[in-house]
């Protein structure tokens, strides 16, 4: 790799990044209004910090990211005394210890603000070393080669991602490096038309695969694998579910993700099977599979459009899932199974799932 620098200076060269235990996953949904200044996310509490322009009497607030439910709050002040005027902010930085960096637009000065919270920095990658990691880099298009070690050693199969950071001492900042490695599961060659996909969703977390450095891309998804897949593809990979309350007839805390299901329940998600059941061994269909996903992403109140009839085998009106299909695929997430159809009575391999779940997730992937 080389990486070039047309002023003198002595560049370091280090790396900086969030693994799969760091991702910063995307907010589930903005508000659209422009009255969000800026945002930051401390990748290690995964807490986000949004900057307002409201006029309201707050000027920041504290967003947990996993759940989005609003944390703290608080006006930027000296001694008691509120800084900003409304409609002053415009912009907000943090820094690696912490910092928030406020912009005053109206004063033209820069507040900072401490977090209450450190270390924001990632500052290594455990399975990425570079070779030299600092040096002399001539002006006038000197350039400096550097050499990137990958190590997979301890790695569970998926895709992982970070930045090559290089700092230097010219006025200008230097673009960073996205590098990535992705380890293989031992049944999903390139030629698996769902790889990126289910490498995406394992280095994620969100699926694990099925044991023995094998994702099983064939294996059909149960609603208890559904379970799991949907609440940790909104909480994080940390995310072990809700203590099993006995939501439903046929599921006992010694069924396989019944923690997960009691938070489907929690979360409005779902109601079940009928009859007081979940039916947490039966396939999950595709569309069923497109009510959870749609419910997880925009919240157990929403209601989609009405549908227009898009797919040929799917009647619109008299179809139960429609809206929630149609809606799926005007978020670009499915496109169908084929032939102008979506087969909502077919059931779901983990390949397809892994599909459904990083487009609906936004989760990054090749």
């Amino acid at each position: 790799m080389l990486l070039g620098d047309d002023h003198g200076g002595d560049p370091a060269f280090d790396s900086l990044g969030c693994d799969r235990d760091g991702n910063r996953q995307p907010l589930r949904a903005g508000r659209g209004d422009g009255q969000d200044a800026c945002r930051e996310v401390d990748p290690r509490s995964h807490h986000l910090y949004a900057a307002v322009n409201t006029g309201g009497p707050f000027d920041v607030y504290v967003v947990d990211v996993p759940s989005y439910e609003v944390l703290s709050a608080f006006a930027v002040k000296d001694g008691g005394v509120r800084l900003l005027v409304p409609f002053a902010s415009a912009g907000l930085e943090a820094d690696c210890e912490g910092n928030l960096w406020y912009v005053d637009q109206d004063a033209q000065q820069i507040y900072k603000v401490d977090s209450g919270e450190t270390d924001w920095c990632v500052t290594d990658i455990p399975w990425l070393s570079e070779t030299p990691t600092s040096g002399t880099v001539a002006a006038d298009g000197g350039t400096q080669a550097i050499t990137v070690t990958y190590d997979a050693t301890g790695l569970q199969p998926g895709l992982h991602a970070g930045q090559l950071v290089i700092t230097d001492d010219s006025p200008y900042t230097l673009p960073t490096v996205p590098v990535y490695l992705t380890v293989r599961f031992a049944d999903v060659p390139d030629a698996n038309q769902f790889q990126a996909f289910i490498y995406a969703a394992a280095g994620a977390g969100i699926m694990t695969g099925c044991g023995g450095s094998n994702f099983c891309p064939d294996g059909i998804v149960t609603r208890a694998d559904m379970a799991g897949y949907i609440e940790r593809a909104l909480n994080g990979p940390d995310f072990l579910g809700h203590s099993y309350q006995g939501a439903f007839g046929d599921v006992t805390q010694q069924t396989p993700n019944a923690n997960y299901i009691q938070a489907l329940v929690d979360d409005g998600i779902t109601a079940g099977c009928g009859g007081g059941n979940y039916c947490p061994n039966d396939p999950n269909t595709r569309g069923q599979m497109s009510v959870l996903i749609v419910k997880a992403i925009e919240g157990s109140d929403f209601v989609p459009p009405a549908c227009t009839g898009i797919f040929a085998d799917v009647a619109c009106p008299g179809n139960q899932f429609a809206d929630f299909i149609e809606y799926l695929a005007s978020l670009d997430v499915t496109v169908g199974c084929g032939g102008g159809n979506f087969c909502p009575d077919a059931n779901i391999s983990n390949g397809q799932m892994a599909v459904f779940l990083v487009k609906g997730f936004n989760i990054p992937h090749l």
